[in-house]
């Protein structure tokens, strides 16, 4: 019969429980991670139902959609809550100058996955009858059914295609 109090017995039960903890503090980290994910991708979608509606009371006051002003696009015509080149983003300058934002709502992460961007195209870009707004949600971090997709089509573009893992949004003129 073996001693239980041998120090090898000690040391043997000490490095059980060590890896105990270790194995509990990397599932517990992992479910709380996975939490802020949610709670980011809920903000995410938050921002976009703002923006939209302040897009809406933009087009109510100057019956068109704003164009990206001259001085923020970005890529492509984009304007972009993230500027890789370090810079503070100026996303929605021109709804935010109108009053119709209070700042510029940028994605809780914002950086080169994570971020928001909006362009207005006129009519028949891409086959499209009419001009329209894009505006995008370029990823969520919880990836699961309930996350919006949107809409975002014309005959020459998908726009859904460009963000799989995202939302677009695409509004055409009244």
């Amino acid at each position: 019969m073996t001693d239980s109090n041998t120090p090898l017995t000690k040391n043997i039960k000490k490095m059980m429980y060590g890896v105990g903890a270790v194995v509990l503090i990397v599932v517990l980290s992992y479910f709380y991670s996975q939490r802020f994910e949610r709670i980011r991708d809920i903000r995410r979608i938050a921002d976009i139902n703002a923006i939209q509606s302040a897009l809406e009371i933009y087009y109510d006051t100057f019956d068109t959609y704003p164009y990206v002003a001259s001085a923020d696009v970005d890529e492509d015509g984009w304007d972009y809550s993230f500027e890789p080149e370090g810079g503070l983003a100026d996303f929605m300058r021109n709804v935010r100058d109108a009053g119709f934002l209070e700042s510029s709502p940028l994605d809780p992460s914002n950086d080169g996955y994570y971020y928001y961007r909006y362009q207005m195209f006129p009519d028949g870009s891409y086959g499209c009858d009419g001009g329209f707004y894009i505006l995008q949600v370029m990823e969520f971090e919880d990836l699961n059914e309930d996350n919006p997709t949107g809409t975002g089509y014309c005959p020459d573009r998908d726009f859904k295609l460009e963000v799989p893992y995202g939302l677009t949004w695409q509004r055409f003129v009244k």
